[in-house]
């Protein structure tokens, strides 16, 4: 079989021009700070979660809405078991570091690494041919993604 090279900034900027543009400007690096403080904040606050667990188990997403617990556990265990790892396995064939890989997608939207599970995820980025990425609106309790359909960061 034959595979195609698509060669994207990750692999020819500079690591320097890359942490630049993953940041942004100082007020895009306050907003994207403050995505971060609105989902970290929103796990605590229990009529949000409650309303957009609810949707997804009037929608038959759910069958039970789970615990508090449940929802950590589960999202620690996507991280663990299949998100770091699938990540880190695709990014070692494409010859890009995984770590530094990590700190530009914290620095292109920080929110998408503390909400592993989606329940708050206001923004999707979606990745294009052409190694950047647009942002549409979504609303996690309407939007089912599978595992690697989308790509959380315009460095892939």
């Amino acid at each position: 079989m034959e595979t195609m090279s698509v060669t994207t900034a990750r692999k020819t900027e500079s690591p320097w021009r890359l942490l630049a543009q993953a940041a942004g400007s100082p007020r895009q690096l306050a907003d994207k700070l403050a995505r971060l403080a609105r989902g970290v904040t929103a796990y605590a606050d229990g009529a949000a979660l409650d309303a957009r667990l609810a949707r997804l188990h009037a929608r038959g997403i759910l069958d039970e809405i789970p615990g508090r617990w449940q929802i950590v556990a589960g999202a620690v265990d996507m991280l663990r078991f299949w998100i770091t790892p699938a990540a880190r396995d695709y990014y070692d064939q494409q010859g890009i570091n995984f770590t530094f890989h990590q700190v530009l997608r914290f620095l292109d939207e920080p929110a998408s690494l503390g909400d592993p599970v989606g329940f708050f995820s206001t923004r999707v980025p979606r990745q294009i041919s052409t190694g950047t990425s647009s942002t549409v609106s979504a609303n996690a309790s309407s939007v089912a993604c599978t595992p690697g359909s989308v790509s959380t960061s315009r460095y892939a």
